[in-house]
Formats: C-alpha cells, sequence, structure tokens
C-alpha cells in the first residue's frame, strides 16, 4: 500500500483530510470553489469547521454550503461579493472579514447579528454602512485602506471598541470625543502632527506607526489612560518624545531615536518593550516595571539593567544583532524562557542560573568554539528551539543529542565538518539546518522520527525521501490547517483583550 501524497494544491485531498480528520480551521485561500460544485460539496460535509479562510476562492456569493457548519470566524476577503445572504446570521459568527469586496452589500438583518468583530477593509469606503451602526454586539471594526478622511460619524452612535482607520487620510477627528473607543489604529495615515482631540477622549490603545517626520507635543504626556503604544518606524529623529507615564506596552522599533525616554525609565507599569533598531550609543537602560518581553535587536546600548521587579517577570529578551556591551543581573532572572543574544552575555555570568533549567528557545552569536561552552550548555533540558551562529564551531559536539526536546535547530556561520550520530537521540526534532563543510551522506538521518524539514548545504543536495515526503505532509498542513492560537504568544500586545488581561479594571 504506497503512502499518501501530499500536495498544497490538491483541494479534494485538503477537503476530504479536513473531512476525515475533523479540522476545526481550514485555510482554502486561492482554492478556485466559484467554478467547482464538487469541491462546495466536499466543504459542506467538514461539519467541525469553526474557523474558514475562503481568501481570493473565485466567489460571486456566498456558499450554501457553509449554512450547516457552525463557523465562528469567516473570511470571504477578495472575491466578487455583491448581496450577502440573510441566512448568514443564522451562523454562530463572530468575526467575518469582507476585505477587498468593494460591491459586497450587507444584509438589513445584520441587525441581529452575533459579529464582534467587522473587517471592511480595501473597500473604497467613505461612508460606513448604516447597517453596521445598528449590530448589537459589534467591538471591532476594520476600515484600513479605504478613503475617509475623519473618524466616521456612525461610530459616535455604537459601542465599537476598537476601531481601525490605517492608510486612510484621516484629518478631522472631532468625533472622537463623542465615540466609545478604547483602541484606535492610525498606522500610515500621514499624520505629521497629532490631534488634540486625543487628549479629550480616554483611549487605552493608539497606533500611530510608520508615520515619516511625526511630532508629538508636550500634552500627548497627559494620556494618562493610554497603556498600549505603536510608534514602529515612524520617523522621530530630534525630536523629544513625550510619553504617557502609565504605559504597559510600547514600541519604538527604528524611530531613529538617539535618547531613552525618561518616561519608560521611570514606568512601574511597563510589561512590553521593543527599542529595536536605534542608536542609543553608551546609554544605559533601566527596566524597572513588570517587564516581559524586551527587545533591544539591532541596536546600540551601553548597559542594560534589570531591576527587581523585571527580574522576577522577564519571559523574553531579544538581543539579537545589537550591540549591548553589558546586561545587569541576568543571571538573576527567573522566569526568563525566550533569548536571543552574544555569547559572551551568557558565557561570562559567574554562576548557573536557575532559569537556564527553563529555557525554551535560545538563539547564541558569537565567536565561540566547543572549548568555549560550559557544562550547563548541555543540560538545557526544556529547550526546544536552538539558533547558532560562530564561524569557529567546525565540530558539532557529541552532547547535543542530550537536549531531548529540541524541535528546531539551526547552525549558521560555519561549515561543519561532520554530524554527531547522537542527533539521533532528538525524536522530537521537527527542522534542522546545518552548513555542511563536506556533502557527506546523511540518508541516516530519515531515522529522527519526527524530521521534516533539513536544509544543508552544498546547495542542490536534496534530502532523504522519507524526510522529503514529511516535509510535504508539513507544508500540506501549515498551508491549510488552522490551529487555535497559543494564549503564550510572543508579541502579545495590540489587542484589548491583552490589556484586559493585566488591566482588569478597564473592563469597568
Amino acid at each position: 500500500m504506497s503512502e499518501r501524497v501530499y500536495h498544497s494544491e490538491d483541494w479534494p485531498l485538503v477537503l476530504t483530510t479536513a473531512r476525515d480528520e475533523q479540522w476545526t480551521g481550514l485555510s482554502l485561500s486561492l482554492c478556485p470553489l466559484g467554478s467547482s460544485p464538487e469541491l462546495l460539496e466536499l466543504l459542506g460535509q467538514c461539519h467541525s469547521l469553526r474557523i474558514l479562510d475562503l481568501f481570493e476562492c473565485e466567489l460571486t456569493e456566498v456558499p450554501t454550503a457553509l449554512r450547516q457548519l457552525p463557523l465562528n470566524i469567516l473570511t470571504l476577503m477578495y472575491n466578487d461579493l455583491h448581496q450577502l445572504p440573510d441566512w448568514l446570521i443564522e451562523l454562530p459568527l463572530i468575526q467575518l472579514s469582507l476585505g477587498g469586496c468593494p460591491n459586497v452589500q450587507l444584509p438589513a438583518n445584520f441587525d441581529q447579528s452575533s459579529i464582534e468583530f467587522l473587517d471592511l477593509s480595501s473597500n473604497q469606503l467613505t461612508e460606513v454602512p448604516a447597517v453596521v451602526g445598528r449590530m448589537p454586539k459589534l467591538k471591532h471594526l476594520s476600515l484600513s485602506s479605504n478613503h475617509f478622511q475623519s473618524i466616521p460619524r456612525l461610530i459616535a452612535d455604537t459601542a465599537i471598541e476598537h476601531l481601525n482607520l490605517s492608510e486612510n487620510p484621516i484629518r478631522d477627528f472631532s468625533l472622537l470625543p463623542a465615540t466609545r473607543l478604547r483602541g484606535l489604529n492610525l498606522c500610515e495615515s500621514g499624520l505629521t502632527t497629532l490631534p488634540i482631540e486625543l487628549l479629550q477622549h480616554p483611549l487605552e490603545l493608539l497606533d500611530l506607526s510608520q508615520h515619516k517626520n511625526l511630532h508629538i507635543p508636550p500634552w500627548f504626556a497627559e494620556l494618562s489612560s493610554l497603556r498600549d503604544l505603536n510608534l514602529f518606524y515612524s520617523d522621530c529623529a530630534g525630536r523629544e518624545l513625550y510619553l504617557p507615564p502609565n504605559l504597559a506596552a510600547v514600541s519604538l522599533r527604528h524611530c531613529n531615536i538617539s535618547s531613552i525616554p525618561q518616561s519608560i525609565q521611570a514606568n512601574p507599569q511597563l510589561r512590553w518593550l521593543d527599542l529595536s533598531g536605534n542608536n542609543f550609543a553608551d546609554a544605559e537602560l533601566v527596566v524597572n516595571g513588570p517587564c516581559e518581553f524586551i527587545n533591544l535587536s539591532e541596536s546600540r546600548l551601553g548597559k542594560l539593567t534589570l531591576a527587581d521587579q523585571a527580574l522576577l517577570s522577564l519571559k523574553s529578551l531579544d538581543l539579537q544583532m545589537a550591540n549591548v556591551k553589558q546586561v545587569r543581573n541576568l543571571a538573576q532572572c527567573r522566569n526568563l524562557d525566550w533569548l536571543r543574544c552574544k555569547d559572551f552575555h551568557l558565557f561570562a555570568m559567574p554562576t548557573t542560573p536557575e532559569w537556564l533549567k527553563r529555557l525554551r528557545y535560545l538563539w547564541l552569536d558569537g565567536d565561540f568554539s566547543n572549548q568555549d561552552i560550559p557544562a550547563w550548555f548541555w543540560q538545557l533540558e526544556q529547550l526546544q528551539g536552538l539558533d547558532l551562529q560562530s564561524p569557529d564551531w567546525t565540530l558539532l559536539d557529541e552532547r547535543i543529542g542530550q537536549l531531548s526536546e529540541l524541535r528546531h535547530l539551526q547552525i549558521r556561520g560555519t561549515r561543519l565538518k561532520h554530524i554527531p550520530r547522537s542527533l539521533l537521540q532528538l525524536t522530537k526534532l521537527h527542522t534542522l539546518h546545518l552548513h555542511l563543510q563536506d556533502p557527506t551522506d546523511f540518508t541516516w538521518l530519515a531515522n529522527l522520527p519526527a524530521l521534516c524539514g533539513l536544509g544543508a548545504y552544498p546547495y542542490g543536495q536534496k534530502p532523504p525521501l522519507a524526510i522529503q515526503a514529511r516535509a510535504a505532509e508539513a507544508n500540506f498542513r501549515s498551508h491549510h490547517h488552522i490551529m487555535d492560537k497559543d494564549d503564550d504568544e510572543l508579541y502579545p500586545h495590540g489587542h484589548l483583550d491583552w490589556l484586559d488581561r493585566h488591566f482588569p479594571q478597564n473592563n469597568g
């Protein structure tokens, strides 16, 4: 009996697999559903689906096959839809995405829908459809990439909490104080200065990313309700940043700033901080709050000092491609489980910190060889991802086999002389990327039961057939099987539910 051969565009196989394995999430992006009754019939048999992505599927109407599915999340983006069916409100929909459907008409009975998140982006809109104002449970509305020049008047009469107006030329904010908005996305909207109406409304989440020459006035620091601020890729060079004192999450990534705002240094509530891609020269960053995530990748900094609360709460520290001369108190962290750093940050620690036993991901860059690696390195019992880069590491130590929880292993910047057979002890290893000095026969790696991704050099050398087959299946499933998101995300900010989890008083 031959094994099943997986191809990402074998649409009957995709649908029968989803049906037979009772998938709860399915992506059919670019599937020609609109011209295939057979595929639509198979889709109607996937009775376990709660999440369905029908991005650009050549649809001119919503398939009736969906009517019997218990869908909570439905994406219909970039289809030539016109009138949505009345029966859509019979589905237990929470999220509906209709972006890129400029001709779509919402049914009048949407005022009875259960939808909480509605996406109408890229639909050439200048006003919000009237029925949106009557949707009783709607909390999140995305109007990005349309033609709005002001806060839509209809928003003032709704319970909408989060509004996405990114990539709209918004200049009139006069209606903002009359809304119930908690979050506002103005990414890439062409602002050069901030509207004074922000001061009159208690926003908690604000996205001002991707602006050129953005001026932040002194009154901005008075926004005491603001918890999450994103200035990603907004050029703030040569200007003082007046930031609110109670931010829980702030991204100043690639903002072309040379000094660290004092409000960040003194912030007692900071939990998520991204200062990557900036040159702070020899400055010191002191993190006093209960910070869980710090990103300083591609930055220059004299010293990073972690105060008591940060030592207890820090989970992720990213110093990839950063020039940070000293990390003070790194060994005293309690709960660090994700780390990117230079070799000297780690190998210079006087003692073996307790958190190393819980570390799940490690990215290490430097000029180290096997002789430089301390003995504790091979006792990282919980390590699932390991990424090493050193031109001096030409021999992979046999003790690599002791890292039994490894799922992903990548060794870059060098050419290995051989691969030790102890790798066969890594029975959970999914992906392996190596540079080989000699194209040695490594067909024995097919004996690793979970290995489905193998990158080896020189280029052109194909992995064993068994690994190729596993890779095809893994690619098939990653393209089409939508899994429930892990609650423990690396970048959890930018959503009101993240704020509510840390600041439940904001619900009231």
